[in-house]
């Protein structure tokens, strides 16, 4: 009879990290939504109405930037690169190749060292 009782405990306790999972996936997806949105739809009337000196001066392209880097590095941070990555297109910068940087182990690094209790 205890049986049952582990399974569906195991099952209940599978579904809600798969929900809390999707919770904390949920900013992210929206994100490379919106961007998905925006290569469909705006980004080839571009060029038509501004003409044909409206291409993006980087490689990859802005929005293929931005959801590579939502993709890598989670909402907030790779919306941050985005945001950076847009405010360097001016006519002032060169352009060229400006790949998404690698995720960093960072979180690791900044993790403060535990008290560890030393009884003797």
């Amino acid at each position: 009879m205890t049986a049952p009782a582990k399974t569906s405990r195991a099952n209940a306790d599978s579904w809600s990290a798969r929900f809390a999972a999707g919770l904390v996936s949920l900013p992210r997806r929206g994100l490379l939504a919106l961007i998905t949105i925006y290569q469909r739809t705006l980004s080839p009337v571009l060029p038509a109405v501004f003409g044909p000196a409206c291409g993006c001066r980087f490689y990859p392209t802005c929005s293929r930037y931005a959801a590579k880097a939502v993709t890598a590095h989670g909402a907030l941070r790779g919306a941050w690169l985005a945001a950076v990555r847009l405010l360097k297109c001016t006519p002032l910068h060169p352009g060229g190749l400006d790949p998404v940087p690698p995720p960093s182990s960072r979180k690791v690094a900044s993790r403060r060292p535990a008290c560890v209790r030393v009884v003797a």
